[in-house]
């Protein structure tokens, strides 16, 4: 699901979160397909953000690690 979005089921909300998985052909998304994607891309995606969003805490062997000025 590229994008959250709620509506209202027989007068009951119902929300819809990033990262929701749902069938083909699924009643909450008919009508509603420009907020979801294909499984396989969306896990592409993130496996993508996450190896490159990533900072190590520690130096790696050889490497140097200094701390920035803080901000005023």
């Amino acid at each position: 699901m590229r994008e959250a979005y709620s509506f209202d089921h027989d007068g009951v909300p119902v929300t819809m979160r990033v990262g929701d998985l749902l069938e083909e052909g699924d009643p909450r998304a008919v009508g509603r397909e420009q907020f979801l994607e294909p499984a396989q891309e969306a896990a592409q995606r993130a496996a993508g953000a996450t190896s490159a969003s990533v900072e190590t805490a520690t130096a790696a062997p050889g490497e140097r690690r200094t701390r920035g000025k803080a901000a005023q």
